[in-house]
């Protein structure tokens, strides 16, 4: 059987999240500008959908907006604490409430975090074991006796849905579809596609409980679906998408709108082969990805899988003397973060990637010795400098620099709770064979990570093992 997959993406996000901090901006026009520096009012990151509806759009300076929407409220993310760049870590922390609730609604969800204000879900074995429990017809006939509040907000993606059609009656679609479709036996699909389009909406509403956000969802049979329709009714609105309407619906979508197509691989195949409309993908033998096919699992992820840092020196701007009083506010700001990291998720970055993007692109992968700010910036700095082309001497930068970035990766499980400095990971780090143990070494400390203690150990260390935890 098909897959069940969902993906549940927060409406204007940044934009809720100033709105709940002033609750006073809720349904009014919100615009959400980053920082960019001393002199320079920045662009618009984030537009709720009240400001969407004169006009302003993502991208546009604060008086070109404010000439289109008077009434805008403009809110300001917070400026770094270690430097002159964007601080986003309030809405890292309220994406993390959001997770909370997902990570929290039912052990058989696998749930994916694809960005701070987005997530995939496989329902798959939940909707299965649904069935099992409570019979399908009466879980059927559930669901039809109290359409409104099972499916307040879903529609049905059909291709009628979005024609423009005055007397478009979105309950009334998706009861026809559950009543004449869901029924049958030979469209099992159908149905479980149906009870995951109803836990979602029972998660979106969670969620709204819980945060005060509000989401919309797609649901389908993949990624690629799920992601297409989400959009297609937002705001506060979900949508599933039977595979019997997947070619109806990729007959009126752009190529563009397409996961994964909508950079250069999307503008690539709209040029080589001289379509524009996804449909038209299936008429091309080299692209077996369309129409609607995509296998890619949903992987459990709630936490990053990098960390980053970085600051932009765009045009005049362009960093042409010395760097290291950057580097050293970027290493305060990556410290924090790693720090808080490592607290949350009990995890220790081993690698840290330096990116220069200068007259070319430039990186070197470096080992991490500690989080303290300090030693970060000895690290990078060591490293970055070797890339100026400058007199000896000179406080000068060439080629100038747009671009400086840290990216912290490769995490091992374990944390030294006593000092911020990283584990020996070079130099010790070893696998007891016996116990499966991981031994990491930090400031003369063993720290153990209790992971896959292994039968074979005798009692007696494991015993002694669980007691280190314990006093740990």
């Amino acid at each position: 059987m098909d897959r069940v997959i969902g993906l549940i993406d927060m409406d204007c996000f940044y934009a809720q999240v100033e709105q709940r901090e002033r609750p006073e901006l809720w349904n009014t026009p919100v615009a959400v500008v980053q920082h960019a520096g001393e002199g320079n009012p920045g662009l618009i990151l984030a537009v709720s959908y009240e400001a969407r509806s004169f006009g302003v759009k993502r991208g546009m300076m604060i008086a070109e907006a404010k000439a289109k929407c008077p009434e805008l409220n403009v809110c300001f993310v917070p400026q770094g604490e270690h430097i002159d760049k964007a601080d986003i870590q309030k809405y890292r922390d309220a994406s993390a409430e959001v997770f909370d609730v997902l990570n929290s609604f039912d052990d058989r969800i696998v749930v994916e975090r694809a960005s701070v204000d987005e997530a995939f879900l496989d329902l798959t074995e939940m909707v299965d074991q649904k069935i099992v429990e409570n019979f399908r017809n009466v879980y059927l006939f559930q669901l039809l006796s109290n359409m409104s509040s099972a499916f307040p907000t879903t529609h049905l993606a059909d291709g009628t849905d979005k024609d423009g059609d005055e007397e478009y009656d979105r309950e009334s679609k998706v009861r026809s579809w559950l009543e004449v479709h869901c029924v049958l036996q030979v469209f099992l699909d159908l149905l479980r596609l149906a009870i995951a389009a109803h836990t979602i909406e029972q998660m979106r509403a969670k969620i709204r409980e819980r945060t005060q956000f509000f989401c919309s969802a797609g649901v389908a049979n993949n990624k690629m679906l799920a992601k297409l329709v989400c959009s297609r009714h937002k705001p506060r609105q979900e949508t599933v998408l039977p595979s019997e309407f997947v070619d109806i619906i990729f007959v009126e979508t752009p190529i563009g709108e397409v996961r994964m197509l909508g950079g250069k691989l999307g503008h690539a195949i709209q040029n080589c082969f001289g379509i524009r409309v996804s449909f038209s993908c299936m008429l091309i033998d080299s692209v077996a990805y369309m129409p609607g096919y995509d296998s890619e699992p949903v992987k459990q992820r709630d936490s990053q899988l990098s960390i980053a840092v970085s600051k932009n020196f765009p045009g005049k701007n362009a960093l042409k003397t010395i760097a290291d009083v950057w580097i050293e506010g970027l290493s305060k700001e990556l410290s924090k973060r790693l720090v808080a990291d490592q607290v949350k998720n009990k995890r220790t970055a081993e690698n840290i990637v330096l990116g220069i993007l200068g007259e070319t692109y430039a990186s070197r992968t470096l080992k991490i010795a500690s989080y303290k700010p300090q030693v970060l910036a000895e690290i990078i700095w060591g490293a970055a400098k070797i890339y100026n082309r400058a007199p000896s001497g000179s406080d000068q930068w060439i080629p100038p620099v747009f671009n400086l970035s840290m990216s912290a990766s490769r995490f091992l499980e374990g944390v030294n709770a006593q000092s911020q400095s990283i584990m020996g990971w070079v130099e010790k780090r070893l696998k007891l064979s016996e116990s499966g143990t991981l031994l990491l070494f930090a400031l003369g400390k063993i720290v153990l990570t209790k992971k896959n203690l292994s039968k074979k150990s005798s009692p007696a260390k494991k015993k002694k093992i669980d007691a280190f935890f314990r006093k740990n």
